[in-house]
């Protein structure tokens, strides 16, 4: 998987998960899981958020622009002002379709910026086999 660093998404190996979880669940906070074990390509991945995280207007389609527009709206509308995106398998889409992968990681960022501007505090944790981080 190639090394993405941003200063919104980190990066664990799979093993770490339950540590992370309880981690988090000391704080106040939303947690919106993506089990990734069925996400290879962008439209699977689109399948799974379309039904997981929250949307503002709703998610149509496959178009990252869109995609940014309405889970960045959904953020807003959440109660909790730290919200939290655990992927796991996330090496599953890096190996089978890491142009895709790569370009929605991206999106996610613009996600997390768009929510810090509105005071919300958004971070995205991927998990995936220690070899592929």
């Amino acid at each position: 998987m190639m090394n993405i660093s941003y200063l919104s998404i980190s990066q664990f190996d799979e093993t770490e998960f339950s540590v992370v979880l309880k981690e988090i669940n000391k704080n106040t906070s939303e947690v919106f899981l993506l089990n990734g074990s069925n996400i290879s390509n962008k439209y699977s991945f689109f399948k799974k958020v379309s039904s997981i995280l929250p949307q503002d207007p709703p998610l149509i389609g496959d178009n990252l622009d869109a995609f940014i527009d309405s889970i960045s709206g959904g953020f807003l509308e959440c109660e909790s002002q730290k919200l939290y995106i655990l992927w796991t398998h996330v090496d599953i889409m890096a190996k089978n379709d890491p142009e895709n992968y790569k370009l929605i990681i991206e999106c996610f960022n613009d996600v997390v910026m768009r929510t810090a501007k509105e005071e919300k505090e958004l971070s995205v944790f991927l998990f995936g086999s220690e070899a592929s981080l």
